[in-house]
């Protein structure tokens, strides 16, 4: 799905430059490497000069966090100043335009193909049932706190089944981040599972610090069935788990026991006050639902891939990121 997606918007970008992406929300620069990020800069300038629009600076904008974050992972120092200037250059001309930009994209997000039908078929219940039981059994033997969280505890909650449209299944970790390299060791020797993606969320820090942190694996079973674990940390009274560009805060919480095709698995405690916060009116089903745009828990991660996500979905989502968006400038910069 990922890589059809990275052809659309390829497609959209370098054939038909004067049209934007209809998958707005995609980060499309997601498992590339430095060279391939180089190129789709190199392009993004050259369309730049030709038009400005805001689609094709905000797409520029997430290249150049792409590219300084790639060189922070791979420790590249020389690579360091130059960038972060070039970063704050377009931050502030992506700033400019959106305070001019009209409601048009909003209009047209509403079409996005992350809506489009055939990406949101679901998944084959029977299939995330026995992914369900061989996580269960995995984590028996690696041991440590796990809970059915997000689109998966609300299928246990509100309809003690999975959702019929989700898309994968989500399990939060609460453990010790040194144990992270040990779930990965377990996972890669695992005959059930395959590991897809790794991501560690850079954050920084008020007094100027950066810690760099293990947040998501997404593993595929051997049936098909994406899950999505998400390691869990606290902060000043929040539990916290993201990718590395997203960020989701909840209230903490006590896990207790729920029941699910016969499997007792963990969730949180106060189911209400959880789904709560991250759904809304999470009772009544949402036909058209986007997480970017109808999660209440989520925002931008504390770095420079967060600050590109906030104004993106303020853009194509019509979120109000201003506090928000004002804490990370301040945070940063």
């Amino acid at each position: 799905k990922t890589e059809f997606r990275r052809i659309v918007w390829f497609f959209n970008n370098k054939f038909l430059p004067f049209l934007t992406s209809t998958d707005l929300m995609f980060d499309f620069c997601m498992g590339l490497n430095l060279g391939q990020l180089k190129k789709i800069k190199k392009r993004l300038y050259t369309l730049s000069k030709l038009k400005q629009d805001i689609v094709i600076e905000l797409n520029l904008l997430k290249v150049i966090a792409h590219e300084i974050e790639y060189a922070r992972n791979s420790q590249n120092l020389t690579f360091k100043s130059s960038s972060n200037n070039e970063f704050l250059i377009q931050f502030k001309k992506v700033k400019q335009l959106l305070n001019n930009t009209t409601k048009i994209y909003l209009k047209k997000s509403r079409n996005n193909l992350e809506n489009v039908s055939f990406l949101k078929v679901g998944m084959n219940i029977k299939d995330a049932k026995e992914a369900l039981i061989d996580i269960d059994y995995f984590f028996s033997s690696f041991r440590c706190s796990w809970f059915a969280m997000s689109g998966t505890f609300l299928g246990v909650v509100r309809e003690r089944q999975f959702l019929k449209h989700d898309l994968d299944v989500d399990i939060g970790i609460n453990a010790d981040p040194t144990q992270f390299g040990t779930f990965i060791e377990k996972i890669k020797r695992s005959t059930k599972f395959e590991v897809s993606r790794i991501e560690y969320q850079r954050e920084n820090l008020a007094n100027k610090r950066k810690i760099l942190r293990p947040d998501f694996v997404r593993v595929v079973h051997v049936n098909g069935i994406n899950i999505d674990f998400y390691w869990h940390f606290e902060s000043n009274g929040k539990i916290y788990h993201g990718t590395s560009y997203l960020l989701w805060e909840n209230s903490m919480f006590d896990l207790t026991s729920y029941e699910i095709y016969g499997l007792k698995i963990n969730g949180p405690s106060d189911w209400n006050l959880y789904l709560t916060e991250t759904y809304g009116n999470w009772k009544k089903e949402k036909k058209d639902y986007n997480f970017h745009r109808d999660m209440n828990s989520l925002s931008g991660a504390r770095n420079l891939l967060g600050i590109e996500y906030l104004l993106r979905s303020s853009l194509f989502c019509g979120k109000n990121n201003y506090e928000n968006l004002k804490y990370l400038e301040k945070l940063i910069f």
